[in-house]
């Protein structure tokens, strides 16, 4: 009799330690932590290193086009003739950021160019290089070049003929 009650309080103890023991490992929890991080790069940065300059040019009686390229090319069409080349330029800029960083170009649709007398000169289809976005390199830094043209009308009055475009 007492053997059987000694092996029941052993089956008992048995049960209490393995419900004690499951219980603890039941409940444990484990955690660990981390670290947020964040770099704020720098901002962008846009100057402009040359002014679009399209030269002296000669009208007719006849209108006509100048058109300069974002690498400097000089194309010329109707009654215009560009009769001093050496000012002649597309404009550049440097582009300054961190490193490899990506951004995009927008450029005006249209630029009044306006004499001493009032008088104005359409600036329009402006373009660059490179054209829509581009990357800065490994030093943080890309040149942007930028064309664009202009239509001399039949008869232009003289004058330096001249206005301001904002690229971003």
């Amino acid at each position: 009799f007492i053997y059987i009650k000694m092996k029941k309080s052993i089956t008992y103890l048995m049960v209490f330690l393995f419900i004690l023991v499951s219980n603890k490992v039941a409940s444990q929890t484990a955690s660990a932590n981390a670290n947020a991080v964040v770099k704020i790069a720098g901002p962008l940065t846009l100057t402009k290193n040359v002014d679009l300059n399209f030269g002296t040019v000669s009208g007719s009686t006849q209108s006509g086009s100048v058109i300069i390229a974002p690498d400097g090319t000089v194309t010329t069409f109707g009654g215009v003739t560009v009769i001093d080349q050496s000012l002649l330029s597309a404009a550049s800029f440097g582009v300054f950021g961190p490193a490899n960083t990506s951004f995009t170009i927008t450029l005006p649709s249209y630029v009044e160019l306006k004499n001493e007398l009032n008088t104005s000169i359409a600036l329009y289809g402006m373009n660059s290089n490179p054209s829509g976005s581009g990357t800065l390199g490994p030093t943080g830094t890309a040149t942007l070049l930028v064309g664009a043209s202009i239509t001399v009308n039949a008869s232009q009055g003289e004058g330096i003929y001249q206005g301001d475009f904002e690229v971003t």
